[in-house]
């Protein structure tokens, strides 16, 4: 298959979330809303189903909700100036890096089990990653965190 590309015509830029490809907020969001399914309230239904101590299962909610007290949280809400791990120095800007891109977590993750997938060499969610890895580690995730 060969594609001709014409130098008189100019390139367009389409959304591909419609037919049309014309976007709008309310096409964005709708992708968004499809695309992260945690969002809604009902799916995380699953973390209160679990069997857990409660504190473990709160503390689940809160990595979902993004609602830990991290530095950079607190950066954000303009309680702390500093965003940095205490671990590595790096500027932390999300949950990933505090639970598993930072140096330090990653040493922690390759000492506690080789038969875990690596959370750092996958696309998951930190929810979807712990939601297929309890089932499978008997325990050793609640009890990693």
């Amino acid at each position: 298959m060969r594609v001709v590309l014409h130098p008189t015509t100019p390139n367009l830029v389409v959304w591909r979330g419609n037919i049309s490809g014309s976007y709008y907020a309310k096409y964005g969001y709708d992708w968004l809303l499809k695309r992260y399914t945690f969002s809604s309230g009902e799916s995380w239904a699953w973390i209160w189903k679990l069997d857990l101590l409660e504190n473990v299962k709160f503390f689940l909610w809160q990595v979902g909700h993004q609602a830990l007290p991290t530095r950079a949280f607190l950066r954000r809400r303009h309680i702390s100036s500093n965003a940095t791990c205490p671990q590595c120095g790096a500027d932390t800007k999300d949950m990933t890096h505090i639970f598993w891109r930072c140096s330090e977590v990653s040493r922690v993750w390759r000492l506690l089990s080789t038969t875990m997938a690596n959370p750092s060499c996958t696309d998951a969610t930190i929810l979807e990653w712990v939601r297929h890895q309890i089932p499978c580690s008997r325990g050793l995730v609640p009890i990693a965190l």
